[in-house]
Formats: C-alpha cells, sequence, structure tokens
C-alpha cells in the first residue's frame, strides 16, 4: 500500500525557520545570494523521506566543509538550509527554487530527501539528489562533489540550476534497471503462482483438482454494519494477473454464519468438483451472493503469509485441495 506522508508540518516549519549556522548571518552581514532552481523530471523520493532540502557548505575546499563526522557525513561547513515545498509521497514534476543570503565566502550547494529539516547523521531518509556542479553538462548534477561559489561584493548573485531525475537501481539517471523479487538489479528472477521467488524454469506447479475445501479460522472477527454474509471466491487461470472469476454456484461458496457481528473459530465451505486447473480463492462481507457486491475484504489465502495465510490483496494458487487461513488475528 503506498504510504501516507504529512508534509504540511515540515512545511510550515520550513518556511517559517532557516538553520543559520554562520556567525555573520546572525551580524546580518550580507554579501549576497545564491538562487538553486531544481527541475525535477518524473523524479520519485525514497518511501522514508518527508522533505526535500538543499544545503549550503562554506570551505576553502570541499573536502574542508565535507569534512565528516563520526560517521562520515558532511556537517563541519554546513552554514545553511532550505525546505522546497514539494509533496514526496508522490511523483515529482517541475521547478522549485529556493534561495540562499550569504556573507562573502566559499560556498558548495547540494540537494537532498530528508526526513529531518537540519543535516544529521541519524536522518534514515538522508539521500542524495545531486551536488551543483557547473562542469556537468545539461543537468548540473553531479551525484560525487559540487563545484565552488565564490560569493563577494564584486561578486554578489549566484543564479544557478540542476537537474533531478530518478535513478534507476543501477544509478543511472532515467535508467530503467530494476530489482527482482531477490534484490538484484536487473535479475531475472519472479514471483510464481506459489507466490515463491524464482528464476526462470523452476517455478512451482499449483494444479488441483476435486473438490476444494476451505476452512476460515475467525478470531475476533467483527464484520461492517450493513455485511449480510460471507462469502468465498474462486478464480481459475495461469496467473492471478490473468485469472478470471468463476461465476455461479461453482465458484461461489457462502459461509453458515448471519452477519453483521462477532465471529470466532474455524468455519468451512466446500467448492464441488472442479477440473484440473490453478485457483486462487477469496473472502469478502458482502450484501449478496454475487461477487458485485463486496463490503470489506476478509482476506485471500496467501501460502506465503506466515501463521495466517491470508493476504489483503493477493493471493497464490492453490497446491492441495485442503487449505486453511485466518482472519482477526
Amino acid at each position: 500500500m503506498k504510504r501516507t506522508a504529512v508534509f504540511l508540518i515540515p512545511l510550515i516549519a520550513g518556511l517559517l525557520f532557516t538553520t543559520c549556522l554562520h556567525q555573520d548571518m546572525v551580524e546580518g552581514n550580507v554579501a549576497g545570494h545564491i538562487e538553486l532552481d531544481v527541475t525535477f523530471e518524473d523524479y520519485m523520493a525514497g518511501e522514508n523521506a518527508t522533505m526535500i532540502m538543499a544545503y549550503v557548505w562554506e570551505g576553502a575546499t570541499w573536502e574542508a566543509a565535507a569534512a565528516p563526522d563520526s560517521l562520515g557525513l558532511p556537517t563541519v561547513g554546513e552554514v545553511q538550509n532550505k525546505m522546497f515545498g514539494i509533496n514526496t509521497t508522490a511523483e515529482i514534476h517541475g521547478e522549485y527554487s529556493v534561495t540562499f543570503n550569504l556573507p562573502e565566502g566559499k560556498y558548495y550547494v547540494s540537494v537532498f530527501e530528508t526526513f529531518n529539516m537540519n543535516y544529521t547523521s541519524g536522518d534514515t531518509a538522508l539521500q542524495l539528489v545531486g551536488y551543483y556542479n557547473a562542469n556537468v553538462d545539461t543537468t548540473y548534477n553531479s551525484d560525487t562533489e559540487p563545484s565552488p561559489l565564490n560569493l563577494s561584493e564584486a561578486n554578489d548573485e549566484y543564479d544557478i540550476m540542476l537537474v533531478a531525475i530518478s535513478k534507476d537501481c543501477a544509478g543511472v539517471p532515467g535508467g530503467n534497471a530494476v530489482l527482482d523479487c531477490a534484490g538484484v538489479c536487473n535479475g531475472t528472477a519472479n514471483l510464481d503462482v506459489c507466490g515463491l521467488c524464482v528464476e526462470p524454469g523452476n517455478e512451482c506447479e499449483a494444479i488441483v483438482s476435486g473438490a476444494i475445501q476451505l476452512t476460515v479460522d475467525f478470531n475476533d472477527y467483527e464484520t461492517q454494519s450493513d455485511a449480510a454474509m460471507i462469502m468465498a471466491y474462486l478464480w481459475t487461470g495461469t496467473t492471478w494477473d490473468t485469472a478470471t472469476l468463476i461465476e455461479g454456484p461453482s465458484g461461489w461458496a457462502m459461509f453458515p454464519l448471519a452477519p453483521p457481528g462477532t465471529f470466532d473459530g474455524p468455519t468451512t465451505v466446500t467448492f464441488q468438483e472442479v477440473a484440473e486447473g490453478t485457483y486462487f480463492v477469496g473472502v469478502f462481507e458482502t450484501t449478496g451472493m454475487a461477487y458485485d457486491s463486496p463490503l470489506a475484504t476478509v482476506g485471500y489465502y496467501n501460502q506465503t503469509v506466515a501463521e495466517e495465510f491470508n493476504s489483503p490483496d493477493t493471493p497464490t494458487g492453490l497446491t492441495t485441495n485442503e487449505i486453511t487461513m485466518h482472519a482477526g488475528h
């Protein structure tokens, strides 16, 4: 399920507060500004990120500015940060800008995904979007080192930009390499019909025939107030993506329960003789017998879910005629 992140609070905080660690800034000794424009192209932030921050470091060299802390993160030369007004829970498109007002100095600019506003070693969402580097053609975005900006009264304005494009698992911006189910970049493993991550040629066979007996062990399971029955349905197909519902009594089974209410203990239904094939089972609260009236999902039988054998959205093919799943645990 797509995560939900509240970004309004950090956004408001970012508009109200700006970290300013440079003493000259406190005294108001501003020589000029650096305006940073970031163009995001189909950019997707990491699942733990709640904001995207721009940071400025100062130092005679990048090595000096980025002197690492005990965990290897550059914090010594950081002088200021600004937050972009971006929702990190959706794909990011368009141009966003921040401006840094700074005293004379030699500065380096970068953009990171973060969970916190300040650049901290304990930030679990910390992920580089890019360092501004004038020597990188087209994108001005380096994943290794920024180029310096020398701010002075004689050179008091920098308008800079970089382009941010999501990288694939191989580190290629805009690339299409993806992790397979085994976590291998551009790997060939896939989930088979039994829900197992295997290489091609090692897939399981989920083939059954005859009567299929399904037991659901309810544990303090409370239905919706307008549920009229609890139904099990049967699908058939070589994969779940291509499976079709078996219509009518052959593919429907009603539990001998009388919702609405709370139920405990095992209850069994049986699908009568089915031809040899691959089958999938789901259980639902409904207002009628047909599948077009489900109110809530009790669960899909999934043999890869330890102990419960119940998935809220994905079934696995049946490998035996007698199956048990749990609901309400």
